[in-house]
């Protein structure tokens, strides 16, 4: 289905209403709940594959909890992989599923006529993990599972937050991600009254609103300098959310090393997972590159795009693709104060350590075996100067520029994979964030803490069922699709 999508548009909302129709259907013939989160346990002994920054809030928050945690990173130290320098933004207001049909439609125009932003190869359809992804996405592009999920990364995003704030003051300056987390907020720019009304009044905007965060229409270059002296003379109309800040993820990922070690939590740095051996439906051995033989009570795969393989060993699915992401780190003339999106350009421009910014965007879908984080220059500068074209001339120094490009764990419908398999039963996953790892993780770490310990989440409007590796069933998306 996804495939006809792409090679034949003329046809494709015909075969869209068919594919719905059709999950209605069966979801109404279908009475069964989605999965359940599984009873919690103390005390367990936990093996965390990953140390990027949503393992380390996993093992932080699991730890906390009492539980022994050992944490196996194939890197030679912690975040040096997804969560080695990211675009500095802490951005729950930009949180929204890209499982829709409006993103479903840039991809399809994306792959038959080209995007400078958002790049499509055919090569993908080669790749059976893609197709299962794919399937899965377009499931999930119906516009009732998209309210669903873009409430649910909010929610989670916003909780994240509270969370990373609640470590600054518990430990105060233990933790100095936090006092890099200075931006007042984000400013979105638009090229007309009408895009920018277009914008607030879509549901991603107004739920944002019904969580307490209402987003602000600021028209006029005066009003706009006000926020941003430093913004062009050209910008005339675009909207404001003080939910957003900025900070870097590897710092928060030292920040937690640091933490975690306190609480014990042992970390085994140039050491992979080569196998993970069955027993009775459940990890009895994790066989390690460096010789050792594990056997915990529990696995948890936080190993960002490499999640999927690792889950199929055991014939568990997790569907996580990579999707490659352009950050760039250049000095400014001047400091810049607020976070800035964009949408024609799809660039995101924030404030970095005083006198510097770093920029992102870029989307690249390719098949996994090819992807690369090789830098292309030519996309590097192009991605540069739809930033400096926001600000005045002169803003942002091309020469200081450092590039850096990494993949981008996208789960199929856009929510993190978090939670417990039904097989085996003792394998636990925290993945599949996209590009909002650092704006989610601990909120994940917590939750995933949660469901281990109590089986259930502590926090309220937030199910554990919404993340749960066991709602990617077709049966539990169509009953999703149709519940009331």
């Amino acid at each position: 289905f996804f495939a006809t999508m792409a090679q034949w548009p003329i046809h494709s909302a015909r075969l869209l209403c068919v594919g719905v129709s059709a999950t209605a259907c069966g979801a109404i013939l279908w009475t069964q709940q989605v999965p359940c989160a599984a009873k919690g346990k103390s005390n367990q002994d936990v093996v965390i594959v990953g140390a990027g920054a949503v393992g380390l809030a996993s093992a932080y928050y699991l730890s906390r909890e009492g539980h022994r945690v050992r944490v196996l990173e194939k890197e030679q130290d912690v975040g040096l992989v997804a969560s080695h320098r990211n675009g500095a933004a802490f951005c729950p207001a930009m949180c929204a599923s890209w499982a829709c049909t409006g993103q479903a439609w840039t991809g399809i125009r994306a792959l038959l006529f080209g995007d400078k932003k958002f790049e499509v190869e055919w090569n993908m359809f080669t790749d059976p993990a893609f197709l299962k992804w794919g399937f899965y996405y377009t499931l999930a592009c119906v516009p009732k599972l998209y309210r669903q999920n873009t409430d649910t990364v909010q929610r989670l995003a916003l909780l994240s937050k509270k969370c990373t704030l609640d470590l600054g003051e518990r430990y105060g300056d233990k933790v100095k991600v936090c006092k890099g987390m200075y931006s007042p907020g984000l400013l979105n720019l638009f090229d007309s009254r009408e895009a920018r009304d277009i914008n607030t009044s879509a549901f991603q905007a107004i739920n944002f609103g019904t969580l307490g965060h209402a987003w602000e229409k600021v028209d006029g270059n005066a009003a706009l300098a006000a926020k941003e002296p430093v913004l062009h003379e050209k910008w005339q109309y675009g909207s404001y959310n003080n939910s957003d800040t900025n900070g870097d993820v590897h710092t928060l990922c030292r920040d937690l090393l640091a933490l975690c070690k306190e609480q014990g939590v042992e970390f085994h740095f140039g050491t992979s997972v080569e196998s993970m051996q069955l027993t009775d439906g459940a990890i009895s051995a994790v066989k390690t590159s460096t010789g050792q033989s594990l056997s915990p009570d529990c696995v948890v795969l936080s190993a960002a795009s490499a999640t999927y393989g690792l889950a199929a060993q055991v014939g568990a699915f997790a569907p996580v693709y990579p999707v490659k992401g352009y950050v760039i780190e250049a000095r400014t003339s001047k400091p810049l104060i607020n976070n800035f999106f964009y949408n024609s350009d799809a660039v995101l421009v924030v404030p970095h350590g005083g006198d510097k910014v770093r920029i992102s965007g870029i989307a690249e879908f390719r098949h996994a075996d090819l992807q690369t984080t090789k830098v292309d220059e030519a996309k590097a500068k192009r991605l540069f100067d739809y930033a400096a074209g926001l600000y005045q001339d002169g803003f942002v120094d091309w020469s200081t520029a450092k590039t850096t490009c990494c993949m981008r764990p996208v789960s199929a419908d856009d929510v993190p994979v978090i939670g417990k398999f039904s097989s085996p039963s003792n394998l636990w996953v925290n993945t599949g964030h996209g590009s909002k790892g650092w704006t989610m993780a601990c909120g994940s770490g917590k939750l995933l803490a949660d469901a281990m310990t109590y089986g259930r989440s502590s926090v309220p409007g937030l199910d554990l069922d919404r993340f749960s590796p066991e709602r990617y069933s077709v049966l539990s998306f169509l009953q999703r699709a149709v519940a009331t």
